[in-house]
């Protein structure tokens, strides 16, 4: 049956293996040179110049995102939360403000506990910021600012209670910009009070203006949340009473209301937090739904974060297994963990990545969609199909954007079947040599400059000349 396909196979064989010599000769990274041949790639290709995968993962919708990494539970010891209302993001880092346990908890963005901070006067907290060497925390009790340095020493404080210009009555977010203006969100006296860092024009407490003061015609009801968006220097202020984003300059002028969250779907939401990403993206957490909404800087809707089973499948808690109580879980999900139960606090991380302070369910969740450094963790572990998955969904994300390890894997996996039958060997062989000649099509491996993707390169070179030679 195999007489006259055998030595046309060997001939074949014999070529490639040819071909393959001289690439060898030709570069450092033996079937990883960056020669493009558009003949074989019927999809447009884009170069490495040209597109970052964290712009791509911003431009995800939100049915793309799976539950990652679920930070602490309901109680009073460290790394426990009761009601945490805020996350915030600095380096390595986040930062949980725990209400209902009156204090600031930090963590590695592994989830590892870090400490406590030792916040001097802190009464009630319901957000913390980091801006450049100083920690503001919103002190609900007070009410007021207070400001800390790097050794949490207070510098000084920013408001007090009242209903007057420059007092506040129930102050619930805070953000900062690069001037040093801090927007300060007040659900009770119904505006937004704006202080400065450095006392100006000799007005106690740091007070610069108030927005209706300055725009009487912009009517706020109950501001909840804000976020900055630092390249258009632009504020958004979720205005709960009225369901909608207003949008200030930094100046304090009013621009434009966006999209109403919802009205694509003509469904009611009650936005509650904020956040935006450096493409202009809003996450609106919806006390409604109980989800967060992603929305694009044009208003159009980009789906919801946040409900059942959004987890990849290999993440799942096995049916026969119990689940281990743990401070920090990365795996072991079930179904209801995606859930989320008043999603108070939102932050974004600059990979993308969304942190949710789940204040119903005493958690932080991370959201990702980092399939490409998924699968490549994947693949270091040698969990090679599970690689296979997440670099195909990287591969629809960008068509034009061919991985390095996806085709590896996939080398990897067909080179390590085993089948009795030679025909069916063949076969295997025949898609692992396929994979090796897309390798072509890479510009890629330059940028990785790693002895370690080089060796493994070529460890699949020998397993190719390996079978090759076999009956």
């Amino acid at each position: 049956m195999f007489r006259g396909f055998l030595p046309n196979a060997a001939f074949k064989l014999i070529v490639l293996l040819i071909g393959l010599t001289v690439v060898y000769a030709e570069t450092q990274f033996p079937l990883l040179n960056a020669r493009i041949q558009r003949r074989i790639v019927n999809q447009e290709f884009v170069p490495d110049s040209q597109y970052q995968e964290r712009r791509d993962t911003f431009r995800s919708r939100g049915s793309d995102y799976e539950l990652e990494r679920i930070v602490g539970q309901r109680g009073n010891l460290p790394s426990q939360f009761l009601l945490p209302t805020h996350v915030a993001l600095d380096g390595d880092f986040i930062f949980v403000t725990d209400y209902g346990n009156r204090r600031i908890q930090k963590f590695y963005t592994n989830g590892e506990f870090l400490e406590i901070l030792p916040l001097p006067d802190l009464i009630e907290p319901v957000q913390f910021q980091v801006y450049q060497d100083q920690y503001f925390v919103v002190d609900a009790g007070c009410p007021c600012i207070r400001v800390y340095n790097r050794n949490y020493e207070p510098l000084f404080v920013m408001g007090e209670a009242g209903v007057a210009p420059g007092k506040l009555n129930h102050p619930n977010s805070l953000v900062v910009d690069n001037r040093g203006m801090a927007w300060v969100a007040d659900d009770k006296n119904n505006r937004i009070e704006i202080f400065s860092l450095e006392k100006v024009f000799n007005r106690p407490n740091h007070y610069f203006m108030n927005i209706d003061e300055y725009q009487p015609e912009v009517v706020l009801q109950a501001p909840r949340s804000m976020a900055w968006w630092p390249s258009k220097q632009e504020y958004f202020v979720v205005d709960a009473g009225t369901t909608k984003i207003l949008v200030f300059d930094q100046d304090g002028n009013y621009i434009r209301e966006v999209v109403r969250a919802g009205s694509e779907s003509n469904r009611v939401v009650m936005p509650q937090a904020l956040a935006i990403d450096e493409e202009g993206n809003l996450y609106i957490g919806d006390q409604i739904a109980q989800r967060v909404l992603k929305i694009s800087g044009s208003g159009s809707e980009m789906g919801e974060i946040g409900y059942t089973s959004q987890f990849s499948e290999h993440l799942r808690l096995p049916p026969s297994q119990e689940r281990q109580s743990a401070l920090v879980r990365n795996s072991q999900f079930s179904p209801g963990d995606s859930i989320l139960n008043f999603p108070l606090g939102l932050a974004v991380s600059p990979t993308g990545g969304l942190w949710v302070a789940d204040w119903g369910n005493n958690q932080v969740k991370l959201f990702t969609v980092d399939y490409f450094r998924k699968g490549f963790e994947a693949y270091k572990q040698q969990q090679f199909a599970l690689a296979i998955q997440y670099f195909n969904r990287c591969d629809l994300r960008n068509p034009g954007y061919h991985l390095v390890e996806f085709y590896l894997s996939m080398c990897h996996y067909y080179l390590g079947e085993l089948e009795a039958d030679f025909e069916k060997r063949l076969e295997w062989f025949q898609k692992a040599r396929g994979y090796f000649e897309s390798l072509n099509l890479k510009s890629k491996v330059d940028s990785f400059k790693d002895a370690w993707i080089e060796r493994k390169a070529l460890y699949y070179l020998a397993r190719v000349k390996a079978v090759s030679t076999e009956r």
